[in-house]
């Protein structure tokens, strides 16, 4: 099959094994060397990961997968490392048996990697709603400019510096992601921001601004849009789209979740499934974000707020 849309328990220990094996159901994804995995898009960009890069996963998260701009057959250019996931606030549990929560989609524009920690009674989860869940993600990018020639993909992940026990604080600098070149094709793995109809960040209350709904009263998927930090604008991410909030503290907002975890939409033809790649744990909710935006508001505790996103499926 062309993508793969899995859902799928494991550990720590097992999780490279298990991820590779999961990506690999993807017919658009091959393994050219050890635990690297690597796809090349419709435009021609490459997206290749190796999965065990540079340190395994802890119980704590997982900093150690390595990324390349394009990989031969036992080789890569431009590697970067310390971009990964965390689960967990504690360093409690063995790496045999902290429980994870995954979810991973696989395509020829996408690799989607989303991590949850030990759920609620669960052994070891951070607190009584639970624990994190990040997400990974690497995408096609589709160009607006016509001077924008050579195909290229964006990372949307965490850095090491706001992961890891007493480390996990977001900054501006978490909403960072990278693309893997810049438009002069003279740098690798350049920062940007990714924006939709309204930037997806607040430090306390999301949709004031009635974000993603027209004035026909319908509500709107917007693509997210790549502004790189060196040359402006480039395009958009090809098949990942801003969908709103999973959840608001302001009562005004709640005519605007017009869609909710678990929905399966149909866009130009194709699947596509609605989830929340973030979530804090209690009072931490300025942990729950990245790339595709976040709350900030260390004060409230409502750990389910997350931007909505779609993703594709099929």
């Amino acid at each position: 099959m062309a993508f793969t849309y899995s859902v799928f328990d494991t550990t720590p220990a097992n999780l490279v094994a298990d991820l590779k094996a999961k990506i690999l159901l993807s017919s658009d994804w091959s393994n050219p060397s050890g635990n690297v995995v690597k796809a090349t898009t419709p435009l021609g960009a490459v997206m290749a990961i190796d999965l065990a890069g540079t340190a395994a996963p802890t119980n704590v998260g997982w900093v150690g997968p390595s990324f390349y701009r394009t990989y031969a057959t036992s080789s890569g250019t431009d590697r970067l490392d310390n971009y990964g996931l965390f689960w967990k606030g504690a360093s409690s549990g063995t790496t045999t048996t902290v429980p994870l929560h995954v979810t991973l989609i696989a395509g020829n524009t996408l690799l989607w990697i989303q991590i949850e920690g030990p759920r609620a009674g669960e052994n070891f989860a951070d607190t009584t709603p639970g624990s994190f869940r990040q997400t990974l993600a690497l995408s096609q990018l589709t160009p607006y400019f016509a001077a924008d020639t050579t195909p290229q993909v964006v990372l949307i992940g965490s850095s090491q510096h706001n992961i890891g026990g007493g480390g996990q604080g977001l900054t501006y600098a978490a909403t960072y992601v990278r693309v893997s070149q810049n438009v002069a094709l003279t740098s690798p793995w350049v920062t940007g921001h990714l924006m939709g109809l309204t930037f997806p960040q607040d430090t306390d209350r999301w949709s004031t601004v009635m974000p993603n709904r027209g004035n026909d009263g319908s509500f709107y998927l917007s693509p997210y849009v790549l502004f790189e930090h060196q040359t402006g604008i480039r395009g958009r991410l090809t098949d990942i789209y801003f969908g709103g909030v999973n959840r608001s503290l302001n009562n005004a907002d709640l005519f605007v979740q017009a869609h909710t975890v678990g929905d399966i939409l149909t866009i130009g033809g194709n699947t596509y499934v609605v989830t929340a790649p973030y979530r804090g744990t209690g009072s931490n909710t300025w942990n729950a974000g990245g790339g595709f935006g976040y709350y900030v508001n260390s004060g409230l505790s409502d750990w389910a707020r997350s931007p909505l996103v779609a993703v594709r499926t099929a």
